[in-house]
């Protein structure tokens, strides 16, 4: 059984903090695998003020080079990108796995705000990482399956 980290974002665009993150995830989860996952349309963002599908998933594709893996799974698909849907579909196509959804912890935060969290609970175990100086501990949902660093 493999423990796969899923990285989703618009990468808009990618930055050494989200390398970073991903690598916190990677030691401090054990992690075999980071899959980063550019998003295709965000319904959380004006589209005029972000750089196209493909430009975000080529960034992605040049900063990851061998170090990390990069899907095309959202920026393939047509309409607004779901984190929902996208834990189920990797739920689908690692069924044995143990997989990993790699967030900020402000993310975590507003999760209520998402379609379907439940849906993401039921897939994946949500790892929270915290920026200098935020307590995400104090605010964390308890009835949720997640681990804050």
């Amino acid at each position: 059984m493999a423990r796969i980290g899923l990285f989703g974002g618009t990468f808009n665009p990618i930055h050494v903090g989200h390398l970073t993150i991903a690598e916190e995830a990677r030691l401090s989860a054990g992690l075999d695998r980071v899959i980063f996952i550019p998003s295709g349309d965000s319904y959380f963002k004006d589209p005029r003020q972000i750089a196209s599908r493909e430009d975000r998933l080529q960034m992605t594709r040049l900063a990851c080079g061998d170090a990390y893996e990069v899907s095309d799974i959202e920026t393939r698909r047509e309409g607004p990108s779901y984190t929902a849907v996208t834990c189920r579909a990797f739920r689908e196509m690692y069924p044995e796995d143990a997989l990993f959804l790699i967030l900020g912890a402000d993310s975590l935060m507003e999760i209520d705000r998402w379609r379907d969290p439940g849906a993401i609970f039921d897939a994946v175990t949500v790892l929270a990482f915290t920026r200098g100086g935020e307590d995400a501990a104090a605010s964390s949902p308890r009835d949720m399956r997640s681990d804050i660093w």
